[in-house]
């Protein structure tokens, strides 16, 4: 089996399993939780200070797993990531109590982690390009993001333990599949005496590159907290709600699909042109959630958008990197688009309390929009 999964494409098809059943577990978690936390008495802004709990797991594992890349081989990290996403769904079907919500949180940042720094860098290795092997990843993840949200949905009618159920069963899937990658040594230890972040961010294109994860992150980190709720008090059901975030999923991975032709013509302004147009939709989302087709449309061209600066995004930041950096370079964007996730979610939070959320979504909209230019001053040093 583990011959059939890499030959020919190498890891292509067993990284893409993973990815599309890692990114089911996720979707369902990402609709799930919220609506697990409302049911259980929670107001709007603590679920945006819930994922922001997981952002922060994310943001402190991956300042080490830089390190811990030239310890480790990468298939384990995504080993480990099915194994803990387990872990988090079993603690919230267990309890609504806050330190076990705060708990499952800081595992589920933990397991994100894990997983798309491990396959991310498996891929980048692997492939003959990095846009590429994260496309790859993208396609697969897009799958799963796809039924994932609907199937939550409609697992969640009466209560969500079913699709809680089911997301823990898709990430001991994923630990299986992740376990049939072909094992990569893990990266040579660092040159005494080397500054590592000068030389990354020395490179032209590591730090708009890394804003551009950033953007991604608090698309993704917004998707999954207040999406959903300012979509369930619009009106919409739970299937309804599964359905859009479904859609948005979808929309990610057409997004990624333009990654390369539009990177061929101009990465600088393609970049800038998917910020805007993600920063803009996530303004507009607040005013349209009571349509249906409003909240489709908004919805669709920001997971477009967002699929363009994940993958191109990592691609340039990646791409001028030396080889032996590669595994450092992908877990500094890890950590960037792991403030991206915390930063969204935290905004919200903030805002909800001074002002509607439809406002708050404007405000949080024309901040993702400001982050567009930024980077692209930056050249290599002599």
């Amino acid at each position: 089996m583990t011959k059939k999964l890499t030959a020919a494409g190498g890891d292509d098809v067993a990284a893409a399993v993973s990815a599309a059943v890692f990114a089911l577990a996720m979707g369902i978690q990402g609709v799930a939780f919220p609506l697990l936390a409302l049911a259980a008495g929670y107001g709007t802004a603590a679920v945006g200070a819930f994922v922001a709990v997981a952002a922060v797991s994310q943001i402190l594992i991956r300042l080490y797993m830089g390190r811990m890349l030239r310890r480790i081989s990468d298939k384990w990290f995504v080993v480990a990531s099915g194994v803990l996403m387990i872990v988090t769904c079993l603690l919230m079907v267990a309890s609504t109590h806050m330190a076990v919500l705060v708990l499952a949180q800081i595992v589920f940042g933990l397991s994100r982690a894990c997983f798309w720094t491990g396959i991310q860098t498996h891929m980048v290795r692997e492939s003959r390009s990095s846009v590429r092997g994260l496309s790859i990843i993208n396609g697969g993840s897009v799958v799963g993001s796809l039924i994932g949200p609907a199937l939550a949905g409609w697992l969640s009618a009466e209560s969500v333990v079913p699709a809680l159920l089911c997301a823990a069963g898709a990430g001991a899937l994923t630990a299986f599949v992740a376990s049939l990658l072909v094992y990569l040594p893990p990266f040579p230890p660092r040159e005494p005496g080397t500054r590592l972040r000068e030389r990354l961010f020395a490179q032209p294109g590591f730090v708009a590159g890394g804003i551009a994860t950033t953007s991604a992150g608090t698309w993704r980190g917004i998707l999954t907290s207040y999406v959903p709720v300012v979509l369930t008090e619009a009106g919409k059901s739970s299937s309804t709600v599964g359905m859009l975030s479904a859609a948005a999923n979808g929309a990610l991975f057409f997004g990624s699909w333009l990654s390369a032709p539009l990177g061929r013509i101009s990465s600088k302004r393609t970049l800038i042109a998917a910020t805007l147009a993600a920063g803009a939709t996530v303004a507009a989302l607040g005013v349209v959630a009571g349509s249906t087709v409003g909240a489709f449309a908004v919805l669709v061209i920001s997971g477009a958008a967002a699929g363009v600066l994940q993958v191109l995004g990592s691609a340039v930041a990646v791409d001028g990197v030396a080889e032996n950096d590669k595994g450092d370079a992908i877990a500094t964007l890890g950590t960037f688009r792991s403030v991206g996730m915390f930063a969204g979610p935290a905004i919200m939070a903030g805002a909800v309390v001074m002002m509607p959320l439809a406002a708050s979504f404007a405000v949080v909209g024309g901040l993702f929009a400001a982050l567009s230019p930024i980077g692209w001053g930056a050249r290599r040093r002599s």
